[in-house]
């Protein structure tokens, strides 16, 4: 788990937040900095224009092995096994749920200074979920993706991350260690930790088609690079809708597509 030192966004800015209020940390992402007497557990995501309190981003998703077949998986924390693309079974899991929560609990408990929006990720029909989180300021978004089940191989991917200034061109980069528990037989396994090398760039403006109509959007080519070898993700980025499509290749040579299909309120949610 990344706990940053503070929290982030970029579409807007909120006007009792100021550039000297920002700070990055070792791991080059941009987060807020509030004062001693700032203890509002909402402080993180109250000038947040994607990732608002009750949205539930959901995506589609579809994992390709590298003779090209195409699987979701079923099961859950527990277990779990690949499941080809047209299965029909209850527990077979087609999309991934992330849902903006309020306040800082439980993370604020275990992680005193914790500092990000909080995230639920649900694997439908699956009951379990993960608490992580996203950064989002006018300075930049960072998003944990989901690490459930077959979701854990996207932990050495290069995680979904836009920074300023949007422009065609800019680059950078961070960096993350990645614990041997993310680790897999049916991919990759380690012992200790992995020093992923994160680099970026901000590559085109493109017009892309989506479920919310043609969208004009950023597209981000990312790699991770580590002792084990390279990662990639290429997302689409909209100021409204946050990253649409992500087109990750793993780290065995495998490849997961992410695409945003719906975008639910609370009460659509219920």
């Amino acid at each position: 788990m990344l706990c940053l030192a503070c929290s982030e966004k970029p579409a807007t800015q909120n006007s009792a937040i100021k550039d000297g209020e920002y700070s990055i940390i070792e791991e080059g992402i941009f987060v807020e900095k509030f004062a001693p007497e700032v203890t509002d557990e909402n402080r993180y995501n109250l000038d947040n224009v994607i990732y608002r309190v009750g949205r539930t981003f959901v995506y589609d998703y579809v994992y390709t092995d590298l003779e090209g077949q195409e699987f979701h998986f079923e099961g859950g924390r527990d277990g779990w096994n690949f499941a080809p693309v047209g299965t029909d079974r209850y527990y077979v899991v087609r999309q991934v749920h992330i849902k903006v929560l309020n306040g800082l609990q439980p993370m604020i408990d275990q992680i005193p200074d914790y500092n990000q929006t909080l995230l639920n990720f649900t694997c439908p029909p699956n009951t379990d979920y993960t608490i992580s989180g996203v950064v989002e300021n006018y300075k930049n978004v960072w998003m944990h993706p989901p690490r459930e089940a077959l979701f854990r191989i996207l932990e050495l991917n290069p995680f979904p991350f836009i920074q300023e200034p949007y422009e065609v061109g800019h680059t950078w980069d961070w960096e993350l260690d990645v614990d041997s528990k993310w680790g897999d037989p049916r991919w990759m396994t380690w012992e200790g930790s992995l020093t992923n090398k994160y680099n970026y760039k901000i590559t085109a403006k493109e017009i892309v088609k989506t479920a919310f109509g043609e969208l004009e959007c950023l597209i981000i080519s990312s790699t991770a690079k580590n002792k084990l070898g390279q990662t990639s993700l290429e997302a689409s980025f909209d100021p409204n809708y946050g990253f649409v499509n992500l087109d990750f290749i793993n780290i065995d040579g495998s490849k997961m597509k992410m695409t945003l299909s719906e975008l639910l309120t609370e009460d659509d949610d219920n």
